[in-house]
């Protein structure tokens, strides 16, 4: 059982990871770097593009652009980076912080300026073809965009996937006369609610890319948001109830075959609840899909031609929705399967 208890954490620490991790893929400076890019062409996209330079969205805020800025400045300043490409990425950096603020430039060492790209003469040969890249770089990003946001989904499903099943056996358990039954489905629970805290950084720092990437005005969109921050601590207090049943297992299995429960109508309606709780915000995402993106059903889930942003917020707003219902849920849940166990007199010689 310990084995099965160490495979879950793991489970859970991958799962957590795929949610906090970036999805954009190496930066440009990177790219650079590897060699993956030539150096007019590092060049062109710094000029066109000069946020890529920094490793920001281009709906970044200031404090995010200057936030980048002066961790890039400190990495590849000439006085303490002595890479071959560190003064072209320093010049470039400089170039990208200039045109995204329209501040003045900053100081460049004269050993610095006499390596650094000539961005003058460099603007004069990027305009020439600046129509026809700018096209292919603005499809590229939006490419770019709805993968990730397919790609949220796509995590989504695994972990609500992994958590039914998790749930299916907590109410399977309601009114059970076996012990041991009970007590492996509390710890089970416990681990999954014990491991939110220990990500609490990760879903801020998920928060905090949302509204620096996804910026919205949609009032409901920011409370389905917010309430992400809410379940570390709501996991606490379930932590507390799995871990009291988990004390009382014995108590409780014997009140069950004492007093003769059947739950099988409750079982039922917590199915059902389930249920609803995990699909809505799926269901919800593939009819925006099909009635504003003209989008099949088959289609909803890996089709990212069409995929506009207003149905990734009917998403959120719908699964934000669902998360408070599931709590209810699980509130009456505990409710049922502590019944009157504390109340119930035992006989001792049983």
């Amino acid at each position: 059982m310990r084995n099965k208890y160490i495979f879950l954490l793991a489970f859970i620490f991958l799962i957590n990871n795929m949610l906090a991790m970036k999805t954009s893929g190496p930066t440009l400076i990177s790219r650079y770097l590897s060699g993956n890019i030539t150096s007019d062409k590092f060049y062109e996209i710094s000029e066109l593009r000069p946020w890529e330079v920094l490793g920001i969205s281009p709906q970044a805020r200031p404090n995010i652009i200057k936030k980048s800025y002066q961790k890039l400045v400190r990495a590849y300043h000439p006085d303490k980076n002595s890479e071959t490409k560190a003064n072209d990425i320093f010049k470039a950096v400089q170039n990208a912080y200039e045109r995204l603020t329209g501040t003045e430039k900053k100081f460049i060492p004269e050993e610095s300026a006499k390596s650094a790209p000539n961005f003058d003469i460099l603007r004069e040969d990027v305009r020439k073809n600046q129509k026809q890249y700018q096209s292919e770089s603005k499809n590229k990003d939006q490419k770019i965009y709805n993968q990730d946001l397919l790609f949220n989904i796509h995590v989504n499903i695994i972990w609500d996937s992994f958590n039914v099943l998790n749930e299916i056996n907590k109410i399977r358990v309601l009114g059970s006369f076996n012990e041991k039954s009970i007590l492996n489905a509390a710890n089970v629970d416990g681990i999954l609610h014990s491991s939110s805290p220990m990500f609490i950084k990760a879903k801020i720092n998920i928060f905090l890319d949302y509204i620096n990437n996804m910026p919205t005005q949609n009032i409901y969109v920011q409370y389905a948001r917010a309430m992400s921050l809410i379940y570390p601590f709501v996991d606490i207090y379930f932590l507390k109830k799995d871990r009291e049943i988990s004390k009382e297992a014995e108590r409780i299995s014997k009140y069950n075959k004492e007093t003769g429960r059947n739950l099988s109508k409750t079982k039922f309606v917590q199915y059902s609840w389930l249920l609803f709780n995990k699909i809505a915000p799926y269901m919800a995402f593939a009819l925006s899909r099909k009635n504003n993106e003209n989008v099949g059903f088959i289609d909803t889930f890996k089709n990212t031609k069409k995929l506009t942003l207003s149905s990734y917020e009917r998403f959120e707003v719908v699964k934000g929705m669902a998360h408070v219902s599931e709590i209810l849920r699980k509130l009456y849940r505990y409710i049922i399967e502590y019944g009157d166990y504390k109340k119930f007199n035992f006989d001792v010689n049983k």
